[in-house]
């Protein structure tokens, strides 16, 4: 263990009586970290609970199509799966953190060969055999050692050529830090360091970042070079640009951000260590520039390791329910409008419907009347040929063969037939195109963790881009054409009628005969009429109308379903957000001596973890004990404690004032006045209670102001969706 500097004796007595109680404060962090896993025990078994009703409604309703209604329950219990998952992840990570309860925990994160192993052997006072070589990767797992009473972890460097499993190791550490040592090089930054950045200050993590010089000091001409103007190397305008550059990406992502680097040469500190030159040790120390960072390191746990300690349990929980929230409530955006889509369909669908069947219907009557008025056309030139004629029944028999009625009155029915078909094969791959599309906007990655794997989840919307020929099998293999015509064809059975009644008179009698053909062409027409009708029902009505109704109703329920549990969920998990928050801000405004009457004014908070916290006040928080001691505002004092540069307001919570009130008076406060809302209070598909608002704006949002609308959004609970009517 490296030997504390005298001048740091203070301290590190400082340090060791924090760490004293750090314990305690992880003790009450676990506890309060498992409360809140119960409330997201209890989300996760009401949303599974509605899932399964939906299923058994779904069963009650007597789906015929089996494989679809399989494919649906399966998805949905697929889902159900899914959130215990999450569930048992959030559990297992915070029995690993309480393992660590006895210790601070120290992490260093970095790219490869950016001197995380010479920082660790600075530590530790080692031999330099963990230092690398060139481009070489020393660290391929995570070590652990000891500093000062605390424990510091080393992790495998980011972005490393074929490291995927170095990242997967640094960023499940970087879960269980209580502190973060981000370091970059002098080098050229890359976008993907400040990626990873922007990535553990989402986690909320507390973090210091070092600049680490990379100068050889390999030989006695090259140190002594270095040692002559350390400050033309430490101060050198390339690492502003360095750290500039390394701030603009970070910046991308998040507009308000500003990263301070503290510059080291952690290798003239490890050479300072080792040297026999007693003076040559003296000045490589001092010009490494160590000792600030031994002192800041120290600085930041004697001032706020209490604070970290709970704030880690606090921030692996909320790691999984803040992006929880954000996904869940843009899945259930989505699923509304498919939902209200699919709602519109069936609307739809019902008006063509009506109109197809009585136009075809009409069309089908009008077609066999033509058909039958061409034979009874001929009747005239056949009784004047044949009404003395022994053999008019066969000849009579064979004009009515020729005539091909019973293909030509199936035709009728099968041209309808098929322009059903099509007109709902088009539906459903319209339908399954707009579902593919609005799926392929929400994947399954938040913040570069898996949560959920929603495209497998609800994969089987997506075997609807297929729709068409799925609906083509499905209603063809039901009610094949040949069939039905078949059918049809039989009512002309007993054209030998007429010849089994006639009279020895009739051949003689051209009235007779003639009556006789028309009565039998009229009740033909009629019997044809009657099976062409009930052909017409059971294909297309009760067959491929009747298919297609369910499909559609079996997929507006499920979308119901998968909106209410996301919607549900997404509500639970921004509620545990923000009670997390407000544990965080409480805990906060203790430590800066807030009193316990003021603290009580805060009646809830709203964050965007590493962004921005809004407080929701009940009156105005006094806090001239603080602006007494010449310190700072109570929103710049929070500010300073919860680290990283995020912002942190104040608002009025005005009291008897409605939720669409205080939103229209949060709109102007955040100078948002210009947006256009709907305010819409109704219940849903199941009968609960929502509130939804749809807004709309003539140019696209900055991010700030989106995160307005975000923060506006937790505060109200109130599900805000851009209108896209």
């Amino acid at each position: 263990m490296a030997l504390p500097n005298k001048r740091n004796n203070n301290n590190i007595d400082e340090l060791k009586n924090v760490l004293s109680k750090c314990s305690k404060a992880a003790r009450e962090g676990y506890t309060e970290a498992v409360s809140l896993l119960k409330s997201i025990i209890k989300s996760r078994n009401s949303a599974r609970d509605l899932i399964s009703k939906s299923i058994e409604e779904m069963e009650a309703h007597g789906v015929n199509d089996r494989d679809l209604y399989n494919k649906v329950s399966g998805q949905l219990k697929a889902l159900s799966t899914a959130f215990v998952e999450i569930t048992q992840d959030a559990e297992d990570s915070i029995e690993t953190k309480r393992a660590q309860t006895d210790s601070f925990n120290i992490v260093l994160f970095g790219r490869t060969m950016c001197g995380k192993s010479t920082l660790r052997e600075i530590l530790t006072n080692g031999d330099g055999s963990t230092i690398g070589k060139g481009g070489q990767r020393t660290t391929v797992d995570i070590r652990r050692y000891s500093w000062n009473g605390m424990t510091v972890t080393d992790v495998p460097g980011i972005d490393a050529y074929d490291g995927a499993n170095d990242d997967r190791l640094a960023q499940e550490a970087a879960k269980y830090a209580d502190l973060i040592i981000f370091m970059i090089t002098d080098g050229q930054p890359e976008g993907t360091e400040a990626d990873w950045l922007v990535k553990l200050k989402k986690m909320d993590k507390p973090i210091i970042c070092l600049c680490n010089i990379k100068r050889g000091l390999s030989d006695e001409r090259r140190m002594q070079r270095f040692l002559r103007n350390p400050e033309s190397v430490m101060n050198n305008e390339t690492i502003g640009e360095v750290t500039d550059q390394f701030n603009q990406f970070v910046q991308t992502m998040l507009p308000d951000e500003h990263v301070y680097f503290l510059v080291v040469q952690l290798l003239a500190k490890y050479q300072s260590m080792h040297l026999e030159d007693k003076e040559i040790c003296r000045r490589l120390d001092k010009a490494s520039r160590f000792d600030y960072v031994e002192k800041r390191i120290i600085s930041e746990v004697v001032k706020n390791g209490l604070l970290y300690r709970k704030r880690c349990f606090l921030s692996i929980i909320d790691s999984v329910v803040y992006p929880q929230y954000i996904k869940l409530l843009d899945f259930a955006t989505q699923s509304y409008f498919l939902t209200k889509s699919i709602r519109d369909g069936i609307e739809s669908f019902d008006k063509w419907k009506s109109n197809f069947n009585a136009d075809e219907n009409e069309r089908i009557r009008a077609g066999i009347q033509r058909i039958f008025d061409d034979l009874r056309n001929k009747v005239p030139g056949f009784v004047d040929d044949n009404y003395d004629n022994e053999n008019a029944n066969n000849r009579w028999d064979t004009i009515v063969k020729r005539a091909d009625l019973s293909t030509k009155v199936g035709s009728l029915v099968e041209f309808a037939f098929k322009k059903a078909e099509k007109y709902i094969n088009d539906r459903f791959t319209d339908l399954g195109q707009e579902l593919k599309f609005t799926l392929s906007k929400t994947g399954g990655v938040i913040n570069g963790n898996s949560i959920i794997n929603w495209k497998k989840v609800n994969g089987w919307l997506y075997a609807l881009s297929g729709v068409g020929s799925i609906v083509s099998l499905l209603l063809l293999g039901s009610h094949p054409i040949g069939w039905i015509f078949a059918g049809i064809g039989a009512i002309f059975g007993f054209f030998s009628w007429l010849c089994g009644r006639r009279e020895d008179k009739a051949r003689k009698a051209r009235n007779k005969m003639s009556a006789e053909l028309y009565n039998w062409i009229d009740k033909s027409q009629q019997t044809a009429e009657t099976n062409a009708e009930k052909s017409f029902k059971d294909s297309i009505v009760w067959g491929l109308e009747r298919v297609a109704t369910d499909r559609y109703y079996l997929l507006w329920k499920t979308m119901i379903t998968m909106t209410n549990s996301q919607r549900k969920l997404g509500w639970n998990a921004c509620d545990i957000h923000n009670e997390i928050s407000l544990k965080l801000i409480q805990v906060i405004m203790r430590e800066i001596g807030v009193t316990e009457s003021e603290i009580s004014k805060v009646k809830k908070v709203a964050r965007i973890p590493g962004k921005k916290t809004l407080i929701l006040v009940s009156d105005f928080v006094n806090c001239s004990n603080i602006e007494a001691q010449g310190k700072f505002s109570l929103s710049k004092a929070i500010q300073n404690k919860i680290g990283g540069g995020e912002l942190v307001e104040f608002k009025m919570l005005y009291m008897g004032r409605s939720p669409r009130e205080q939103f229209v008076t949060l709109l102007h406060k955040f100078d948002l006045s210009f947006i256009r809302y709907r305010w819409v209070e109704d219940s849903d598909y199941d009968g609960n209670s929502q509130t939804r608002c749809f807004i709309t704006h003539k140019r696209e949002l900055k991010d700030t102001e989106k995160d307005n609308i975000n923060l506006i959004q937790q505060l109200l609970k109130v599900h805000i969706l851009k209108d896209r009517d």
